[in-house]
């Protein structure tokens, strides 16, 4: 199985149709990560995950349920929760300081697994940038 290195100054990505048929959906490897590459593989079904050599393994992931405002079903006693203000939804409240938290003491574990530090300002340039 030949894996394709990611050019740091192209951010296209091969057809994930391919990987996800005979490389357990991984599409590519890159040493870099930012927000235009971030985009355009989320664009694509693409998904980083991290190695601790600094390494980043971009994978598809088969279709995932999209739901659409417009034509979403809320049940009567969901409707009725939601009027009587018990429950509340929140989208971006706190972007960064979820991001510094998870960097923070005594997280080395998440922070490693995650490979926050040396991709945080990607995030957070997204997030920016939405």
């Amino acid at each position: 199985m030949r894996i394709p290195l990611l050019a740091p100054d192209n951010y296209a990505f091969p057809d994930p149709t391919y990987a996800l048929a005979r490389c357990d959906g991984l599409v590519g490897v890159s040493g870099d990560l930012d927000a235009g590459r971030l985009l355009e593989a989320y664009r694509n079904g693409v998904f980083p995950w991290f190695s601790r050599d600094g390494w980043f393994f971009w994978y598809a992931v088969g279709p995932r349920a999209v739901i659409v405002p417009e034509r979403l079903h809320v049940p009567r006693s969901l409707a009725k929760t939601l009027r009587n203000g018990s429950y509340r939804v929140a989208v971006n409240g706190c972007f960064c300081g979820s991001g510094r938290a998870l960097c923070g003491s005594g997280r080395a574990r998440i922070r490693t697994e995650l490979g926050l530090r040396p991709s945080s300002d990607a995030y957070l340039k997204l997030h920016e940038m939405a």
